[in-house]
């Protein structure tokens, strides 16, 4: 009997160990979470799915991440990597926790990067000996457009003001192109 009481205070002290906290404060932590919750896995899954379905891009498969800043190149919100010979993509955008805006312009920001995303994977047909810095500026204004229809009349574009150097690869037949801040 005492065996018993033993493992079962043991099993006790486990769960309610695994359920403490490991690092950081909770203040800290209960941030963070709040943050996450801003937006979801889910959330920026629809607004894959309705945006590729607007703009016509059915025929890829397009794969969409929320990943922290570090899985990132440095001063962007988003990257797009692409495979044309498969028609397959990949989109990550930046994690509320790591963003610099307040809480309620972060899901915004975020559809905003989908969006700019997808128009970059729309022109990845377009040869790339043109100016990074055009196509860039091309996407932008395209996606801006898009979400002003989307959106109506009070729409307030993104301030592109001092905006740094678009970063946009090539390779063979895997592309990139990313989101600046």
């Amino acid at each position: 009997m005492n065996r018993i009481a033993v493992l079962l205070i043991l099993g006790i002290g486990l769960s309610y160990a695994d359920a403490l906290p490991s690092s950081g404060s909770v203040e800290q932590r209960a941030a963070d979470r709040n943050q996450q919750a801003i937006v979801t896995n889910s959330q920026v899954e629809e607004w894959l799915r309705v945006w590729q379905n607007r703009l016509n891009l059915d025929r890829w498969k397009v794969d969409i991440r929320i990943v922290r800043a570090s899985e990132l190149n440095p001063d962007t919100l988003g990257h797009l990597k692409w495979n044309a010979a498969d028609h397959t993509a990949t989109i990550k955008v930046l994690n509320p926790v790591d963003y610099d805006l307040p809480a309620s312009q972060i899901p915004q920001d975020i559809e905003r990067t989908v969006v700019h995303e997808l128009v970059h994977l729309q022109l990845s047909n377009l040869p790339r000996n043109g100016s990074k810095i055009v196509e860039e500026q091309v996407v932008v204004d395209i996606t801006e457009a898009l979400l002003q229809l989307e959106r109506g009349g009070n729409y307030a574009a993104q301030n592109l003001g001092g905006m740094p150097a678009p970063r946009v690869r090539n390779g063979s037949s895997q592309n990139q192109a990313s989101r600046s801040k």
